[in-house]
């Protein structure tokens, strides 16, 4: 659509002109004023477009692209904790101690289910005299434990059931009348532990007893004598009462 407006002897001349492909139409206004040539044609215009096909297009838009899948949450967790330890692997006395651990859980099924902790632990015995002498022993040890077998009881309380090595260093302080002596034996237990486990929240109070073969014959003589201040037995029972969180 192409508009023209001139002006000729005082008359004001408006022409529009339409083109439908090859053909062309026009039209003409003439009127001695520019307002009523230019608003005949306004209606000439409006009468033309009107009288021209419209068509309507309505646009859909996109869909957004779908959202990933959430994450499944893992079956894996990471614990830790601390415990109250006691055994009687330093006889005569039972020793007493403290063990601090990482354990990672896997969520398994209602009878299985795998669990590693690592840890380390420090135990001592109480004085032991014989004659004019003493002792007193201690452990520095580190601890594994692999389970595996468990039972749910109910929703918050579990038994599981694993192997527990114990590897480190026993040390026995000799007193004689003026003498002190210190004296280090290596230590290693393996054995088996069973854990009745509560759970509330993410806390786990928990309660282990167990029993410990030492791998190591270890005997402490007092001197002179020689009399025996410690020697290890064929079998040790082992038992800790503790708590952990869920670190992940």
């Amino acid at each position: 659509m192409l508009v023209r407006t001139t002006e000729d002897g005082g008359l004001f001349l408006a022409q529009i002109e339409v083109r439908h492909g090859e053909a062309i139409t026009r039209r003409n206004v003439s009127d001695p004023t520019c307002a009523t040539a230019t608003t005949a044609l306004a209606v000439i215009a409006a009468l033309t477009v009107e009288r021209e096909p419209v068509t309507i297009v309505h646009t859909v838009p996109e869909p957004p692209p779908p959202l990933p899948p959430p994450l499944a949450p893992s079956p894996w967790h990471l614990r830790v904790g601390g415990s109250f330890v006691m055994t009687s692997l330093l006889r005569p006395s039972v020793s007493v101690g403290a063990l601090g651990y990482a354990e990672l859980d896997h969520d398994g099924s209602r009878f299985f289910a795998w669990r590693f902790r690592a840890g380390f632990e420090y135990a001592t015995g109480f004085e032991v005299e014989v004659a004019t002498a003493s002792t007193l022993l201690r452990s520095y040890a580190g601890r594994v434990e692999i389970g595996g077998p468990r039972v749910e009881l109910s929703h918050a309380l579990e038994l599981n059931l694993g192997a527990v090595g114990v590897f480190g260093g026993l040390v026995g302080d000799g007193r004689g009348a003026s003498l002190v002596e210190s004296h280090t034996s290596a230590r290693a237990d393996l054995g088996a532990i069973a854990r009745l486990r509560m759970s509330v929240w993410r806390l786990a109070f928990e309660v282990g007893l167990g029993a410990l073969v030492p791998m190591y014959h270890t005997r402490f003589l007092f001197q002179p004598g020689p009399s025996v201040a410690y020697e290890s037995p064929p079998l040790g029972v082992l038992g800790d009462v503790g708590a952990s969180i869920w670190a992940l």
